[in-house]
């Protein structure tokens, strides 16, 4: 990254580590989610000092209140680890360019108080692998602890119910597809929506509870066999997440992605086969006994993708306003 040149001064074929940064690109595509734009070698103008700020990797996204963020990432590909001065030039990059967070990708390391200073500001520290082209294979060769993170979903609200109606099952993900926050012109399939979410990391990953910020009505046929929507009250979504560990090792010629050097854990942005455990995975109760006994030389590998159509609400409660009773729908 620089101060020094325009947008239209150099092209990134004439900065060397080309190589590097476009994979650094393609990983951060790969890892996160479709709405954020991921961009090499891009120009941001920088509010303090008025110059364009050349930017190997920059990502753009928005939260969901609609609320702008940028990240940008620096890439050193270089023979000798990257120390605390090249932390200060990304501190100084992210000032100016008002950045929510800011990434140091250096393949040879990091020197210790860099890796000190970097927890401080708050900056992330990768190195990136890529077993496809073998550059980076030895960087692997590490034992991993897998942990796989299942989100419970139970949805619970009250709804005043007229005399006759009867609430609907849904043949996908049960009664609580049939719900709206726009008075019945969306449908909401509550799974589908909290896995996207859920998908895209912006849900604890410690379990937690969700509400709505808009007014929800459940679908309901009235007496009279009419299709009418209910106001709904009280409505959350609370979930616990259950985890399961195994330890093992990830043979490196199967993915790419990245290394994160201080939490040193495996952040795989994509694999050629499917990542799978087989027999020599051995399945434990306890991680912490687990660094303690490898002391502290093992990366982890956090596996928390949701796949709605795997997962089933008819555990949830609807309750009556007036009756107080648990409700069932109609099959």
């Amino acid at each position: 990254m620089g101060g020094r040149h325009g947008p239209n001064k150099r092209t990134s074929r004439e900065r060397p580590g080309r190589e590097l940064e476009l994979l650094a690109e393609r990983i951060f595509r790969e890892l996160e989610n479709q709405e954020a734009q991921v961009k090499h070698n891009d120009h941001i103008l920088g509010h303090l000092s008025g110059t364009h700020r050349q930017i190997d990797v920059s990502i753009r996204w928005k939260d969901p209140a609609g609320e702008p963020h940028l990240a940008i990432v620096e890439v050193r590909d270089w023979q000798r680890r990257a120390d605390i001065t090249h932390l200060d030039k990304l501190a100084s990059v992210m000032r100016d360019t008002r950045a929510d967070r800011g990434v140091l990708v250096c393949n040879s390391g990091f020197t210790e108080p860099a890796r000190t200073y970097a927890r401080n500001l708050g900056i992330e520290l990768y190195a990136l692998h890529d077993s496809a082209t073998g550059r980076w294979l030895e960087i692997l060769d590490l034992p991993v602890l897998w942990t796989t993170l299942t989100p419970v979903v139970l949805p619970t609200f009250t709804h005043t119910a007229l005399a006759g109606d009867t609430i609907y099952a849904d043949d996908r993900n049960s009664f609580f597809a049939n719900l709206s926050d726009d008075g019945g012109n969306t449908r909401i399939r509550l799974l589908e929506r909290f896995a996207k979410e859920w998908n895209a990391g912006r849900l604890p990953r410690d379990g937690g509870q969700v509400n709505s910020r808009k007014p929800m009505h459940i679908y309901v046929k009235d007496a009279q066999g009419r299709p009418q929507w209910r106001p709904v009250s009280n409505f959350l979504v609370t979930y616990r997440v259950e985890r399961r560990h195994w330890l093992g090792r990830i043979t490196p010629t199967v993915s790419r992605g990245l290394v994160d050097v201080l939490d040193q854990r495996i952040v795989p942005s994509y694999t050629d086969v499917p990542l799978t455990r087989d027999e020599t995975w051995a399945e434990i109760d306890d991680p912490d006994a687990v660094a303690v006994r490898l002391r502290g030389r093992f990366h982890t590998l956090e596996d928390a993708v949701m796949d709605p159509k795997a997962h089933s609400l008819h555990d949830a409660e609807i309750r009556n306003a007036k009756t107080g009773e648990l409700e069932r729908p109609a099959p």
